[in-house]
């Protein structure tokens, strides 16, 4: 996961490294410490985020990417593209980096330290779905950053509003408001809400 600065510079990344690193210290390497639901739920949210784009040859940025599962997924689709993860944990990038030694993984919030170089693909699955105080803040500035680091594609995956299963303690997310949000930022949008009830996915295109 990542965070932003809205009301505070490190935008609850502190609040969202408790909770993850908690979570950690039970169950290690385990879709568990992300807070995903299932593994389906997570195939799901991995194959709607790269769903519009081809991605062949192309370099793709993972903004909070845990364990870097969403790399698997990518070279399924594109063998040749060049995968880099972002994370504000360093539970999850230490094990990425032993895991997936030919993969890049840094420990950083986009927000308060952005890529040198723009990637041609940004993209994040779920990022921010604790409730840390300013999530819609927050998110409407990573929205902003992922597109401003982007070449062609940036997509975002969120905990839906419409869906029935709202548990204390999360933050769910308005997708028609998103959807405005996006539109003020480009002219080429989509909005995805087919794949789980409980989630959608907008998507930014250059």
């Amino acid at each position: 996961m990542t965070a932003g600065r809205a009301t505070t510079q490190g935008g609850g990344e502190d609040t969202i490294n408790a909770f993850h690193d908690a979570l950690f210290a039970r169950h290690g390497h385990s879709r568990s410490s992300l807070g995903w639901h299932s593994q389906e739920w997570q195939q799901a949210r991995f194959q709607a985020v790269l769903s519009l784009a081809p991605f062949t040859g192309w370099s793709v940025l993972d903004i909070g990417c845990g364990f870097g599962d969403l790399a698997d997924v990518l070279h399924a689709k594109a063998p040749d593209a060049s995968y880099t993860g972002y994370d504000i944990n360093a539970n999850f990038v230490e094990t990425c980096r032993a895991r997936r030694p030919g993969a890049t993984f840094e420990r950083r919030n986009i927000l308060t330290d952005p890529p040198k170089r723009p990637f041609h693909a940004v993209v994040s699955v779920g990022p921010i779905n604790i409730d840390i105080g300013d999530n819609e803040a927050v998110m409407r500035e990573l929205i902003r950053a992922m597109f401003k680091s982007c070449r062609h594609y940036c997509a975002m995956s969120m905990a839906s509003r419409k869906g029935h299963r709202h548990a204390p303690g999360y933050h769910y997310y308005d997708p028609v408001e998103m959807l405005a949000f996006c539109n003020g930022l480009c002219d080429r949008v989509a909005l995805r809400h087919d794949y789980l009830t409980s989630d959608f996915c907008v998507y930014l295109l250059k």
